[in-house]
């Protein structure tokens, strides 16, 4: 008797142009990052090199239906052309499989490289990275992440705090009882106001071992979103002098705590707690219903593990996502970007930011030993009397 062998199907796609009104439509009830959001096109092009390639996102179809959309961004590394699905691709209908993955990577080698041979490579965001042939690690040293905290807002402070780590609330009750700092939001501040906020950044990349934007790019960023009414800064003081902050994007229910910072005062009077918590309140009484705390370190980057101490314990659970990869398109070119960005940014910023974890959480244990935490519950105070208000992340 003959058998029979079924042969698996190959999965293919094609790709096709999306306009910005389809692209939402296709995106109605996925989390879209920011940046491969169409609201983020207005602040890519005060940036260098931020224009769309080919004029419009981009759709990958299987089965004649979009399957992932693409961002991609023209970029120049060393002068060599690049493009960059920043935030993407997305999946509208779930999260994608290794075989999908797969298939997409093949399908956007084969078409990059025949409609734009020029490029070297395409940076994207790949979900089963260790599974997938063919994409290798960024030439560049990114704050780049495939983990994160992703904290549900929905219903009240009770609500919140239920689904946070038991020593999260700890954490923030202590902080609560102990700190001097006040908490304001000061969105609406002026240009020579928030150079005495933005000081507060150089401690922070002294302590991270990273090396800041000057405060020209922070205050662009703050007041482009601003004036769309997506930003929203909150500051903490000691004595009126700025000593934390943090810096959320808003796009309709989802937020983003997309840049904070602390100098040794903060984190001694516990800003980055009481600031953060303040924030996830107001956040949630204005109608957000998720907070992206945006990367914590993982194996695939531990150079951001001296964020997870502080991040890990808002919510139960860590989110996995796609991090940055490149799919190669020229090897040898490749190969040279590697050794330009090894010969420019060496090896110093992870140490650094290893050896800061461990001083923190050394001083945090030598702080418990010394006075007993004494959990209440009507410490869940309601913060909004404006006396306490923050976060603070690191």
């Amino acid at each position: 008797m003959a058998l029979l062998h079924r042969t698996r199907r190959t999965l293919t796609g094609t790709f096709r142009a999306v306009s910005d009104e389809e692209y939402a439509r296709l995106c109605a009830g996925t989390l879209v990052p920011h940046r491969a959001s169409v609201e983020w096109d207005d602040y890519a092009v005060l940036l260098p090199e931020r224009e769309l390639w080919q004029g419009a996102r981009t759709a990958w179809c299987v089965d004649g239906g979009p399957r992932a959309l693409l961002t991609l961004r023209r970029f120049h590394i060393h002068r060599m052309p690049v493009l960059w699905a920043e935030g993407s691709p997305l999946w509208p209908g779930g999260d994608p499989t290794p075989e999908e993955e797969r298939a997409l990577v093949e399908d956007l080698r084969r078409w990059v490289s025949s409609v734009d041979p020029a490029q070297a490579l395409v940076r994207l965001a790949v979900l089963h990275h260790e599974e997938i042939p063919g994409v290798v690690p960024t030439c560049q040293q990114l704050y780049a992440h495939d983990s994160t905290v992703v904290i549900d807002l929905d219903g009240d402070e009770e609500a919140l705090r239920s689904r946070m780590k038991g020593r999260g609330r700890r954490g923030v009750n202590r902080s609560l009882r102990r700190t001097r700092v006040v908490v304001e939001e000061e969105t609406g501040v002026d240009r020579t106001a928030f150079e005495e906020v933005y000081g507060v950044m150089h401690a922070t990349a002294q302590r991270q071992g990273f090396h800041e934007h000057d405060v020209d790019y922070y205050w662009r960023f703050l007041t482009h979103f601003r004036d769309r009414g997506m930003a929203r800064l909150w500051v903490g003081r000691v004595d009126g002098r700025a000593v934390n902050w943090g810096l959320a994007i808003i796009r309709g229910d989802f937020a983003t705590w997309e840049v904070a910072a602390s100098d040794d005062e903060g984190r001694r009077q516990h800003g980055p707690d009481v600031t953060l918590y303040r924030a996830l309140l107001d956040l949630q009484a204005s109608g957000v219903r998720t907070c992206d705390l945006a990367a914590i370190g993982s194996d695939d980057n531990p150079a951001l593990m001296g964020l997870n101490e502080f991040k890990t314990k808002w919510a139960t659970g860590v989110t996995r996502v796609g991090a940055p990869m490149e799919l190669v398109l020229q090897p040898a070119r490749h190969r040279l970007l590697n050794a330009l960005a090894a010969r420019v940014s060496g090896e110093g910023g992870m140490p650094a930011v290893l050896r800061a974890a461990e001083r923190e959480r050394a001083a945090r244990e030598a702080e418990e030993r010394a006075e007993p935490v004494l959990v209440d519950p009507a410490l869940a105070v309601d913060l909004r009397d404006g006396r306490r208000r923050g976060r603070g992340v690191a």
